[in-house]
């Protein structure tokens, strides 16, 4: 019987990542899960030489090492992009000083560098992992739907 974990997609922006990530895997192993879904985010501050300090992002990527050593039968890592639900959620646009309504990043707001997803396109990536899972022992994928900008 093909037992599943999926985790790590919808952990609290305060929580404590890392040991969210260590329950997660500890449970999957208390309870024999073989096939172990992880979302993850790209390592900023490594990629950018410690100039980007994204803590979320950071913490998730930390988690990465522990999951991948933790040896279950069947291992698939995504790499998430922002998903268009959360637009209107915590990532909506926010009053700025001048009266406006939008983002203060430090990005160029015409530059197309914003990786958006819908949630149905990861449900669609990740069945084919749930129905491969012999072929498929060890997957990491990156997904985006879209590529946007904030303007």
């Amino acid at each position: 019987m093909l037992m599943v974990c999926i985790c790590g997609y919808q952990l609290l922006e305060s929580a404590d990542e890392i040991a969210q990530g260590k329950n997660a895997i500890e449970a999957g192993k208390k309870t024999g899960i073989q096939h172990f879904i992880w979302s993850t985010l790209p390592q900023f501050e490594s990629i950018s030489n410690g100039e980007l300090d994204l803590p979320h992002f950071t913490a998730k990527a930390k988690v990465d090492n522990m999951v991948r050593s933790a040896r279950f039968k069947s291992l698939h890592i995504w790499s998430g992009t922002v998903l268009f639900s959360k637009s209107n959620g915590m990532l909506a646009p926010q009053p700025k000083e001048d009266g406006t309504t939008g983002w203060t990043l430090p990005i160029d707001p015409t530059k197309k560098v914003i990786l958006m997803s819908d949630i149905n396109d990861l449900g669609k990536v990740v069945q084919v992992h749930f129905c491969n899972p012999k072929k498929l022992v060890m997957v990491v994928i990156f997904i985006t739907t879209e590529l946007n900008s904030f303007k």
